[in-house]
């Protein structure tokens, strides 16, 4: 080979190998970034808790523990990252989505009078290195005590952009209205799809007409659901909530469900609602971007 040639090509992948380093260089993260979460709890002694965060492919730190102000949280496993490799939920080129379980311990809390709430979180790496990050919203109620149970959920299933319930009701009532607890300028994006007791399918079939409808952006505002829905005791309520907006959020949250019982006295208590994000990498770049604008 000619010998200009042979150097020149050899500069040729020498100059690619740099850009190449600059570029995935250019791809880390300086630190993990947390998704947006919307949690909605009442008080009680532990509440269970997921958060995720987007964080580089080789990062080696584990979250130890977290603390919401005061409030510990205990991470569910504790990964050593010299012993096991940190497991992810979604890998994009540099970058991976995880997850921890965490369990907020409340027990060293008076009980509260009014909510509280919280939109940054101290995490504790492995490294013992820790970071004040942004979570979104963390709303705690006050506790509400011997509320009576008129509806048990026996079946919930979730998918990237709907969460689906079959209700089991304890009591004979009526709903007079849903309202679920979420961020108020995204309400208007929610769809409910409620099947009435006589309408009620195998669970299997619910679920897959769910996430059909999901879609393929079925069902209709969950104010305009055809109330009141009557409920016998033992009776079957089949019940999902189609996120339109599509927001990339981490959504723990309730339901109230507001109705009268046999003697037209006012029933009110929540049941649960969920929404983890299914996300595409142009959504991990636009997270990214979105953190990294508001530090």
């Amino acid at each position: 080979m000619n010998q200009r040639i042979f150097f020149g090509v050899l500069l040729f992948i020498i100059l690619g190998w740099i850009i190449a380093i600059g570029y995935a260089g250019s791809q880390q993260l300086d630190k993990p970034v947390f998704l947006d979460h919307y949690i909605d709890e009442y008080q009680q002694d532990e509440i269970q808790v997921q958060f995720y965060y987007i964080t580089n492919k080789r990062d080696q730190k584990a979250v130890n523990y977290i603390m919401l102000d005061d409030i510990p949280g205990y991470v569910d496993h504790y990964y050593d990252p010299m012993m096991e490799e940190i497991p992810y939920e979604q890998r994009f080129g540099h970058h991976e989505v995880r997850s921890i379980y965490a369990t907020l311990d409340l027990r060293g809390l008076d009980p509260i009078d009014e909510k509280m709430v919280f939109d940054k979180m101290r995490v504790h790496f492995s490294d013992g290195q820790f970071e004040t990050v942004d979570v979104g919203e963390i709303i705690i109620h006050p506790a509400v005590y011997n509320e009576k149970k008129y509806l048990s959920q026996d079946v919930t299933a979730a998918g990237a952009d709907w969460a689906g319930y079959i209700l089991n009701a304890e009591e004979d009532f009526s709903i007079e209205s849903l309202m679920p607890h979420i961020p108020v300028d995204e309400s208007a994006h929610l769809k409910a799809q409620v099947l009435n007791p006589e309408e009620s399918i195998h669970e299997s079939r619910f679920f897959k007409l769910m996430e059909d409808e999901a879609q393929n952006s079925q069902g209709i505002g969950y104010k305009d659901v055809n109330y009141p829905i009557v409920l016998n005791e033992e009776d079957k309520l089949a019940v999902s909530f189609i996120n339109e907006g599509n927001y990339k959020y981490v959504l723990k949250s309730w339901v109230r469900v507001e109705g009268k019982d046999t003697d037209g006295l006012d029933v009110s208590f929540p049941t649960y609602l969920s929404q983890i994000p299914q996300l595409e990498k142009e959504d991990l770049e636009a997270i990214i971007e979105q953190k990294r604008e508001g530090q």
